[in-house]
């Protein structure tokens, strides 16, 4: 087999993992603006904890009641999102709660209601359908597992179509690159 050729497949394989790296890493809701609570327990456990990409830190909601807490993320380029994930911390997680979605931070369109399967600190998705972009999204919580104590890991908010794209066009550049650096030789 030529050299030209190996080279070529071994290219596929690195590329084809750099891209997979790259999807998995975009799906993280990092990068916003701002992250606001409606309580934080403390400094050490404030709303963006939850939203850090750190799965050894928290946030936990200072109120007596769990109802009606909620974590806000704007970003300041609206981002499409058609899913959520959460990992809620041990019995203290979300049990009922609302995705609701804005681009002025003050009319709310509802995304996605549901509720916690479990209440354990495993992952949940909960995926829906949309296709609108927003810039400020909200979860809202209307009971937790063991009121009043209100505590989540981590949230991820994302889109499955976006990142799979965006993956796409980069593997499709670098193929571009290479053919030319090829043809060259």
């Amino acid at each position: 087999m030529p050299k030209k050729i190996i080279n070529f497949l071994i290219f596929v394989i690195i590329v084809t993992a750099i891209a997979f790296r790259i999807y998995l890493a975009k799906s993280r809701p990092m990068g916003a603006d701002f992250v606001t609570a409606s309580s934080n327990w403390s400094a050490d456990f404030v709303g963006e904890k939850a939203f850090d990409g750190d799965e050894t830190t928290y946030w936990q909601s200072s109120s007596q009641s769990s109802d009606g807490e909620w974590l806000q993320i704007h970003y300041s380029q609206p981002r499409l999102v058609d899913y959520l994930s959460s990992k809620g911390y041990v019995a203290y997680a979300p049990k009922n709660f609302k995705l609701l979605a804005s681009n002025d931070g003050k009319d709310w369109r509802l995304l996605y209601e549901g509720e916690n399967q479990d209440a354990m600190s495993n992952w949940q998705t909960f995926k829906f359908n949309n296709q609108n972009y927003f810039s400020d999204y909200k979860l809202e919580i209307a009971s937790s597992y063991a009121p009043p104590i209100l505590a989540i890991f981590e949230v991820k908010l994302g889109n499955d179509i976006g990142q799979f794209k965006l993956g796409l066009l980069k593997i499709k550049k670098t193929f571009v690159d290479l053919k030319n650096s090829i043809i060259k030789k």
